[in-house]
């Protein structure tokens, strides 16, 4: 079956602490965990780091057929709705994109990175 590898992460905001940022990596892993297969990367550059403070990046490996692609985009979207005040960055195939409150536009842009990436890895 063919795959696509992406990375997940958030800003962090003033005030986060470390328990803090943890139960929301556990939050989106689980979710994520529901659409694909997620780790936690240990000392990679973190996307969103702020200070001393950092997120956890998530590597998430997912099926190409269109129904994971929008079970994925679903979960992201829905955490960055949920959690307005930060951005969700997902890097995959050289590409960032950064969901600042998931608009419509947002939205497109991530489905079409994702279709681009399935192209690619179907060539």
């Amino acid at each position: 079956m063919t795959e696509v590898q992406s990375q997940v992460s958030f800003d962090i905001l003033a005030g986060d602490d470390e328990l803090g940022l943890d139960r929301l990596t556990t939050e989106l892993e689980a979710e994520l965990s529901e659409v694909g297969e997620v780790s936690r990367l240990v000392g990679e550059p973190k996307l969103g780091a702020k200070g001393d403070v950092e997120p956890a990046v998530l590597n998430v490996r997912t099926g190409v057929d269109p129904e994971q692609i929008e079970a994925l985009v679903r979960v992201l979207t829905g955490f960055a709705r949920r959690h307005k005040d930060r951005g969700v960055y997902v890097q995959l195939d050289g590409y960032e994109i950064k969901l600042d409150h998931a608009s419509a536009e947002q939205v497109d842009d991530l489905i079409a990175t994702f279709q681009s990436a399935v192209h690619r890895h179907e060539s």
